[in-house]
């Protein structure tokens, strides 16, 4: 799917604060949600590919 490059973001940023919530009720290392990985993994892929496809166009 492609969103415009201001969702990306937002994604990043809730993946982010889901972060930092884990991490303040962090016990073990499989105690952090697997939300927190998705909206990461989404956040951090969909910037990366818009760079990509950004920097394909330009050449």
């Amino acid at each position: 799917m492609k969103f415009p490059k201001w969702m990306y973001w937002v994604i990043l940023l809730i993946g982010v604060l889901y972060l930092i919530r884990d991490i303040m009720y962090w016990r073990y290392w499989w105690s952090l949600s697997w939300w927190t990985a998705a909206f990461l993994v989404i956040g951090v892929g969909g910037l990366l590919s818009k760079k990509e496809a950004d920097h394909r166009k330009k050449e």
